[in-house]
């Protein structure tokens, strides 16, 4: 009689034995070979990194743990607010510029902040020069927003529009409100050039975001010296000038001018 449970055993082992004995193909063997060498590369790409962000926050930390009295009144404030862990982004921004603002003075170096790998430098005053010369605007708005752009470089301390951010445009906003400019100027010149620059940059697709893309100009109120409407003795005046002859050097045409412009102005606000 067969032993059917013993040629079921001996057919599993030689299975098993063929299974084991089976050649790895050059396929596989190359497959895991490429695997371990990747997964080597990226730890060593880790590790190096690990290493290089050390050596950024052993000198930040020197610079956090700098007394504040050796510092102007800005720049403390500026230290304190990067300490607290609550601060929006925008104004730790704006507290980093200036406490690397201090960093010559105490005699840190500050890392340079990286750019993104093989990104052009984009000149701000190339932009403009390249909307002035479009014919876009007329000449004397040429001039008066050059004049802005130039005075937005000088700002910056440098000329590339890939490395300026919000927080940048948005604290020469308020150094130039804070000068003694009124919002209106601000508004309507500085922060109109400069935001024209940018969104042509932008829509071109020669700058990665809008850095003045509904930016707000804040300031004070601006204050009235002086009423609206003038006086009755100041109409009388002006009216009575208005009757007096004209020279003989201007046309004929701007002498009457002269006469009636005022007296139907005078007409028109009181009916």
């Amino acid at each position: 009689m067969i032993d059917t449970n013993k040629q079921i055993d001996d057919a599993r082992v030689a299975l098993a034995g063929a299974l084991v004995a089976s050649p790895v193909t050059p396929l596989v063997e190359q497959q895991a070979q490429e695997e371990a060498e990747a997964v080597a590369r990226m730890a060593a790409e880790s590790a190096a990194r690990k290493e290089k962000r050390a050596e950024l926050r052993i000198l930040w930390n020197q610079r956090k743990m700098t007394s504040t009295a050796m510092l102007p009144p800005e720049q403390a404030a500026a230290v304190d607010l990067i300490k607290q862990r609550e601060a929006k982004i925008e104004e730790l921004e704006q507290a980093i510029a200036v406490m690397e603002a201090g960093n010559e003075k105490l005699g840190i170096r500050s890392p340079q902040r990286p750019r993104i790998p093989n990104a052009p430098t984009v000149s701000i005053t190339a932009l403009f020069d390249d909307y002035a010369a479009s014919g876009a605007a007329v000449p004397h708005t040429v001039a008066k927003w050059r004049a802005a752009v130039v005075a937005f470089v000088k700002h910056l301390d440098h000329d590339d529009a890939a490395a300026v951010t919000r927080a940048d445009f948005s604290g020469w906003l308020k150094a130039l409100v804070a000068s003694g400019l009124s919002t209106r100027t601000v508004r309507g010149t500085y922060r109109a050039a400069v935001a024209r620059v940018f969104k042509i940059a932008f829509d071109d697709g020669r700058v990665a975001q809008n850095v003045a893309a509904a930016m707000e100009v804040r300031g004070p109120k601006r204050v009235k010296t002086k009423r609206d409407d003038i006086s009755d003795d100041e109409a009388k005046a002006i009216l009575s000038a208005a009757l007096e002859p004209q020279g003989s050097n201007i046309g004929e045409h701007v002498a009457l001018a002269r006469r009636w412009v005022p007296w139907i102005c005078a007409y028109a606000l009181s009916i």
